[in-house]
């Protein structure tokens, strides 16, 4: 095999590692949060994650001299503004989420956010949605809508039309914070900016988590989910973050998207394969509608050559 084909051969690992970390983490978090509290459960992976990024984003700076964006007061309100929507808003909404419904609707929602964020793009003048791309946007929210109201119930019997508003709503306020985002992008690296805006909503999370806690509920957690919160604050938002970077650098965006049309996929075999969660037929139409919606969609911009949004955190 050629240099060139070894290489490509790694990118490729790398990125399937990737869909196989973020895929299994739905899962494996659902069955989390039905032993643990859901907001005190994230709160703690978040901390895990925050440590992480600082430590990556601490590397970039000092040892590869990568810059930060520079703090002036439009900045740094950005900043703020875009970090208690993209992480505290989201993060809060999508754990509440994915306790009232199935893992795989929760991916297959949480997928839709490129959609959202050419949206919120195109209204604010960023980005210009042409016809094909529109479409793609129109299918993909139609399948979601779909998915909203029609999505299997979890394993107790609950509604899931409240889960999957509120998984939705947290698809939307990742879109608005990838927006908000684009400009202190030019200035800063991915790293460092997901550093400091998480940083941002850390303690305001803590505020809401900590009148939930739980001294009795956390030592009758098993073992388990102990292991879950450290794969899921240290794998799903650390080491899969540096993986997906290396295959953005290797086999450029365009390329590398198509990986995110897998995560929903795995999501899916591993909550029915894990917990026993149902696969419905609608449940399966709508997710193709996303999936392809969003083809549709970077299949448009790139041809039009559109730079690539940034690349979302993972829940």
């Amino acid at each position: 095999m050629s240099e060139p084909g070894a290489l490509r051969w790694r990118h490729d690992a790398a990125l399937l590692t990737v869909v196989v970390i973020w895929g299994v983490n739905f899962p494996l978090m659902k069955d989390a949060v039905s032993w643990l509290d859901p907001l005190v459960f994230h709160a703690l992976r978040f901390t895990l994650s925050v440590a992480l990024l600082g430590v990556l984003g601490w590397r970039e700076r000092v040892r590869l001299e990568v810059p930060g964006p520079p703090l002036s007061r439009s900045n740094l309100v950005r900043l703020i503004i875009s970090g208690l929507l993209g992480h505290l808003a989201y993060q809060v909404f999508f754990i509440l989420g994915l306790e009232r419904t199935t893992s795989g609707t929760s991916a297959l929602l949480v997928a839709t956010a490129p959609l959202w964020t050419a949206v919120f793009g195109h209204a604010s003048r960023v980005e210009a949605l042409r016809p094909a791309a529109l479409a793609g946007v129109v299918i993909g929210f139609l399948g979601a809508v779909q998915l909203v109201v029609t999505g299997p119930a979890p394993l107790d019997g609950s509604s899931s039309v409240v889960g999957n508003t509120l998984t939705l709503g947290a698809a939307l306020g990742w879109a608005v914070y990838t927006v908000l985002n684009r400009p202190l992008l030019k200035a800063a690296s991915p790293t460092w900016l997901a550093f400091t805006s998480m940083l941002v909503a850390l303690v305001p999370l803590w505020l809401v988590a900590l009148p939930r806690w739980d001294a009795a509920q956390l030592s009758a957690a098993p073992a388990r989910v102990w292991w879950v919160l450290v794969y899921s604050g240290l794998f799903s938002s650390g080491v899969a973050y540096v993986l997906w970077n290396v295959g953005i650098r290797g086999v450029g965006p365009s390329q590398t998207a198509v990986y995110t049309y897998l995560v929903p996929v795995l999501a899916l075999i591993g909550g029915w394969a894990l917990l026993g969660e149902p696969i419905g037929i609608g449940q399966l139409l709508a997710g193709a509608a996303i999936v392809w919606g969003m083809a549709l969609m970077r299949r448009a911009r790139d041809a039009e050559g559109s730079a690539p949004g940034q690349v979302r955190e993972q829940a």
